[in-house]
């Protein structure tokens, strides 16, 4: 690769970032005064045959090497927008067009600023508008543009987090808050593409949409939502708010703003879990990021889990619980959860051992409690069981050895529970 140095300062330790920049003109940054001192240049590299002075291709690669390398540098960041902002005023005085991967970086650049030290921009909604605004330009060029696409569906997923969810109480009213939140987040699935030249930031944008999710399925629970993010005591999934015969639970009001996300919670994670899939398909077989890969795999195996959860619930409630007498519909019912548990929980440990590390406990034990799940659904000492119960111990056994005991407790507790 050849490499370019540019005058950018290579400094900055603090957390996912983003101070933004006075949004005069187009968004300017707030680095400037330290980008006129004598820092250090940073080098870029830039791909084999492109031309190094060539606008784009710097800031492209300043662009990956913020986002890939050192997304924690706020003078980077700043260093993205400064040089987007001035592109922008060069072709509106010059009445030319700049090309839709400009714009693009530009508003990804511009959402990620909302990110600060000390939690939320203060001028976060200037800053969505303004990238909107960019973005709009860009749509108007090109609409089918897959980068437009996946950073609008970025902005959105933000945007539902930071700025409308984090206004809102158990007893706020569509009425007050007119975000149209279900609509925005259809809009922006419905733009969202898989962009093949960055299959990372693509599965950030996954990421992100995934976070909101956990979020909305957690909102009202009982300390669900920590300062920084989900309390990880909270299990329930955002679907059990909806009772199997589609009697809402008095979790929030059909009035609140999140009622109708909440309510079709279950098809946004089957719409994300397939856009993960086909993700996940791009990767080649030799690609050397095998951690990545290992991502990838561990969050489709733990959305095929999610999706297993609610008919695991209904059979075991219909085969074991108080309606285990019901009639022959039941019966019916009953076998149906089953099949639907079983397939669901199959798919899930197929990906779980894509994803498994052989430096990593905690992945042999992702698949155990897989197993456990498996075990739970399968006709009661069947055979079935017992190979699933059998295959959980043993990586149960296996990964607490290696661990010095670290799943004591979790060993301890599954072989009570088979001695009962």
């Amino acid at each position: 690769m050849a490499k370019r140095p540019l005058g950018l300062s290579k400094s900055n330790k603090a957390k996912r970032v983003k101070k933004d920049q006075n949004n005069e003109g187009a968004g300017t940054s707030n680095s400037n005064a330290s980008s006129k001192e004598g820092t250090p240049q940073l080098t870029l590299e830039v791909e084999e045959g492109e031309d190094p002075e060539n606008e784009l291709v710097q800031l492209r690669a300043m662009w990956k090497r913020y986002f890939h390398e050192e997304r924690q540098s706020e003078p980077l960041l700043n260093g993205v927008i400064n040089e987007c902002n001035g592109l922008l005023i060069k072709s509106d005085k010059e009445g030319t067009q700049l090309d839709t991967e400009y714009l693009a970086i530009f508003a990804f650049a511009l959402v990620e600023s909302i990110y600060t030290e000390d939690g939320y921009h203060p001028e976060m909604h200037e800053l969505f508008e303004r990238a909107l605004e960019v973005l709009e330009r860009g749509f108007k060029q090109d609409p089918e543009n897959k980068l437009l696409g996946l950073t609008f569906a970025n902005l959105c997923f933000t945007r539902i987090i930071t700025e409308y969810m984090s206004q809102l109480k158990p007893e706020s009213q569509e009425s007050e808050k007119k975000w149209a939140i279900e609509n925005l987040l259809n809009d922006a699935m419905s733009k969202f593409s898989i962009y093949d030249k960055d299959i990372k930031m693509t599965y950030s944008v996954l990421n992100e949409l995934n976070t909101l999710l956990e979020l909305v399925g957690h909102f009202n629970s009982s300390s669900a939502v920590a300062e920084d993010g989900l309390d990880s005591d909270i299990e329930e999934d955002a679907e059990d708010d909806i009772e199997e015969d589609g009697e809402e639970t008095a979790i929030i009001s059909k009035t609140h703003p999140l009622y109708d996300t909440k309510l079709n919670s279950r098809s946004h994670f089957e719409w994300q879990r397939r856009q993960l899939i086909e993700l996940y398909e791009k990767l080649s077989s030799n690609d050397k990021d095998i951690k990545f890969k290992r991502d990838v795999a561990t969050m489709i195996g733990e959305l095929y889990l999610k999706k297993a959860a609610s008919p695991s619930r209904q059979f075991l409630n219909l085969r074991y619980g108080d309606d285990k007498d019901g009639d022959i519909t039941h019966g019916h019912v009953c076998q149906e959860a089953q099949e639907n548990a079983i397939k669901a929980i199959a798919s899930a440990l197929e990906y779980l051992r894509l994803a498994q590390d052989p430096d990593s406990t905690d992945s042999w034990v992702a698949i155990a409690e897989a197993y456990i799940d498996l075990g739970n659904v399968c006709d009661n000492e069947s055979s079935e069981q017992e190979n699933a119960y059998g295959e959980a111990e043993k990586l149960l056994r296996k990964a607490n050895i290696a661990a010095h005991g670290k799943y004591d407790e979790v060993l301890s507790r599954f072989l009570e529970d088979q001695a009962q």
